[in-house]
């Protein structure tokens, strides 16, 4: 039996329709399990998959960040709570407030534009830890 939490990947598909895939959410989930972030930015969060990835990973806080918050998400973070997430909806080159703590991982899926992207990473540079 494995010690990790992988049941919830069957709810994601294997082919490019939606979000991310079944391959790209145990690759997220992977890396939360490597790293154990306890603060994650996530930048760009349309209907929220990649945030179950953080919560299934037992990330303990979440900064949800886009320019519309879903339904999606907002059930999700009903399901947290501010204690366990919370959600900003604001132009994501904006700079933001981390007043529950600088994020240990950065997950930017904000734009196809690369330019915003840039603009983005530019931004959270100096107010992220070092390394």
């Amino acid at each position: 039996m494995t010690p990790y939490n992988t049941q919830f990947l069957a709810t994601y598909n294997d082919y490019t329709l939606g979000p991310i895939q079944q391959d790209e959410a145990l690759f997220l989930y992977s890396i939360c399990k490597m790293v154990r972030p306890q603060v994650v930015l996530e930048i760009g969060c349309l209907i929220g998959q990649s945030l179950r990835v953080w919560i299934n990973a037992g990330v303990p806080f979440i900064y949800a960040v886009a320019a519309v918050i879903s339904d999606e998400v907002k059930e999700l973070r009903r399901g947290q709570g501010s204690n366990g997430m919370i959600c900003l909806e604001q132009d994501m080159k904006a700079p933001i407030d981390f007043h529950r703590g600088v994020p240990d991982l950065v997950f930017v899926d904000a734009s196809h534009k690369l330019e915003d992207n840039q603009a983005v990473v530019n931004n959270l540079l100096p107010v992220l830890k070092p390394g």
